[in-house]
């Protein structure tokens, strides 16, 4: 059975999510979700990374130098998860939102896309249906004797 384009754009967010955190933090989350609302692609991870969870060092010279690190780290996730996005939706992010919980080790991240997901669905429907009959209009051209040298 043909695997449903959403189901399709689930499987590579996720694959994109967990290369993109371990690029980052050089760990994988335990548990990935996706969920689509409207304009809204919801990421859940479930694990979150050492880096994300280490306590913060004790002296307040540490804490600032921590504090660079860390939004250096998300900034360049960040870069990188809405690349991944928009080549797999193929339309434009327009914002992200990220809350991290350290105490429930859930991360949860929320990019806003400039269409629906319904109707990036709708769009890769209807250009696998003319890719799928492209390719039958050049299976009948080649099975015509008329156009086979035989």
């Amino acid at each position: 059975m043909e695997r449903s384009i959403r189901r399709t754009i689930e499987d590579d967010i996720i694959e994109s999510y967990q290369e993109c955190a371990f690029i980052v933090t050089g760990y994988h989350p335990d548990i990935v979700s996706v969920y689509f609302l409207g304009k809204k692609i919801i990421i859940s991870s479930r694990g979150i990374s050492p880096l994300e969870a280490q306590n913060l060092p004790a002296t307040v010279g540490g804490r600032k130098i921590d504090k660079v690190l860390s939004d250096m780290r998300r900034d360049f996730y960040m870069n990188l998860m809405t690349k991944q996005i928009e080549r797999i939706v193929a339309c434009k992010v327009l914002s992200i939102k990220m809350d991290l919980t350290i105490s429930i080790a859930e991360k949860v991240d929320i990019f806003i896309i400039e269409q629906s997901i319904e109707e990036v669905i709708r769009q890769k429907e209807e250009q696998r249906h003319q890719y799928e009959n492209h390719f039958r209009l050049l299976k009948s051209f080649f099975r015509d004797e008329r156009y086979c040298n035989r």
